[in-house]
């Protein structure tokens, strides 16, 4: 049984199955005090938390950095942190990690931060770290294969808009925007419907993230395309099956029910 940690620049929370024999998950928001590094907040979570993570086998920390895709076939180990460097410029402090996705050929290469990777090892033996879009990737790319049309999806939260596309076993698009308001947020969709050729009649839109949001960008978004449709959670992850799934954000309901 895992400990899951999920650190965005927005909150902070920790969750887990209640016991190794039940499907409830229980799940703490923490406060997130502004001023604090995200190494020094999560200690002051530990230090605060009603869990008990001693019943745990190790952590799994997801975390919100930038993220970089590398095609599988032209992934090479030693380029990654020059290439990554290169795009985001990240701070000293920290340390370019990959992921492989297999189903999309592709390599995911993201930021962990140095001193709160310390932070977890000072509390759990083993743990892993993965970038918030990893789950949400994996299900995205099997849903692109239901029907037909081509689709482009969009994953709102901590006040940004995740947006991607699929071709067949590759990622086709994938990119991050802030999504502060929703007109905003159609202009950077309307421009990647545009770039990526779709049709505003015949392809589809597909949405998701906390429910208010999602229906205000829909409602807007309609005016200009047809297909627009809201993904619903509840339909596919069986909310009554696993007490606790209804209130997580969806990047950790996917993580919870399918398993990444």
């Amino acid at each position: 049984m895992k400990f899951v940690i999920r650190l965005t620049t927005e909150s902070l929370s920790f969750s887990m199955f209640e016991n190794a024999t039940t499907n409830k998950i229980v799940c703490e928001e923490c406060r997130l005090r502004q001023g604090m590094s995200a190494a020094a907040n999560l200690r002051q979570a530990f230090a605060e938390s009603s869990l008990d993570r001693s019943r745990a086998d190790g952590a799994i920390v997801i975390v919100d950095t930038p993220t970089m895709l590398i095609p599988l076939d032209e992934y090479e180990d030693n380029d990654t942190e020059k290439i990554y460097a290169r795009i985001f410029s990240p701070a000293p402090s920290e340390s370019v990690s990959t992921v492989v996705l297999p189903a999309q050929n592709a390599v995911a290469a993201f930021t962990v931060n140095k001193d709160l990777k310390t932070v977890v090892g000072d509390n759990f033996k083993t743990f892993e770290f993965m970038p918030l879009m990893q789950p949400v990737w994996n299900y995205l790319y099997r849903r692109s294969f239901t029907g037909s049309r081509r689709k482009l999806f969009v994953y709102l939260h901590d006040r940004k808009a995740d947006v991607v596309s699929y071709r067949q076993t590759h990622f086709r698009f994938c990119n991050t925007f802030p999504a502060e308001n929703v007109a905003d947020t159609i202009y950077y969709i309307l421009n990647v419907w545009k770039e990526l050729g779709l049709d505003n009649t015949k392809d589809e839109l597909h949405i998701t993230g906390g429910k208010k949001e999602t229906e205000e960008l829909a409602t807007a978004v309609r005016e200009y395309l047809k297909n627009v449709y809201l993904l619903n959670p509840a339909a596919d992850f069986g909310f009554t099956n696993t007490p606790g799934l209804r209130d997580l954000p969806f990047d950790l309901q996917v993580f919870y029910v399918k398993n990444r």
